[in-house]
């Protein structure tokens, strides 16, 4: 009796690996992007299918994955503002310096807050820099004043705005 919940996705695997590959990301990268563990991408395109949550989620990441490359390319390519393209390169600059201290759910909520705050970029440009709507950008800006009441991410916060601004 043939597996009717897994079937045989060959062909759209095979055009998800082709544009993979022509992104130039690794199998490593493709799997964290999509929250699916490595040994499970590895049996996938050893039986050639999957289920529909896996393919949804792989496909949603290699778009995304697409998108940062593509407003990377215009962002340094001159295609967009040089504000925006130096919001990118200290939003980049604040991702670095916070991955390290603060958690994983703050690092780029956070990063965002310093790049509106501490480099005065406005809401439209950053969120263009972020990749959302001036309104996320407003409430991500809530949402940090609200952590900052936490001591120790006061006391980060501040570290890295006097040592970065």
């Amino acid at each position: 009796m043939p597996n009717t919940l897994k079937p045989d996705q060959s062909i759209k695997l095979a055009r998800m690996d082709k544009k993979r590959r022509r992104l130039g990301v690794s199998l490593d990268m493709l799997a964290a992007r999509a929250g699916i563990n490595r040994r499970t991408l590895t049996r996938i395109r050893r039986l050639k299918r999957c289920n529909q949550a896996e393919m949804r989620r792989m496909t949603f990441a290699l778009r995304a994955i697409e998108k940062e490359q593509r407003a990377e390319a215009e962002a340094f390519a001159g295609g967009s503002s040089s504000l925006q393209a130096a919001a990118q390169v200290a939003f980049a600059g604040f991702l670095a310096a916070g991955a390290s201290r603060l958690g994983p759910d703050h690092v780029r909520k956070c990063g965002l807050y310093l790049l509106v705050t501490g480099c005065n970029v406005p809401g439209a440009t950053a969120a263009r820099v972020y990749g959302c709507t001036k309104q996320y950008v407003s409430k991500v800006m809530r949402q940090v004043e609200d952590l900052r009441e936490d001591p120790e991410i006061n006391r980060v916060l501040q570290d890295l705005e006097q040592s970065l601004l």
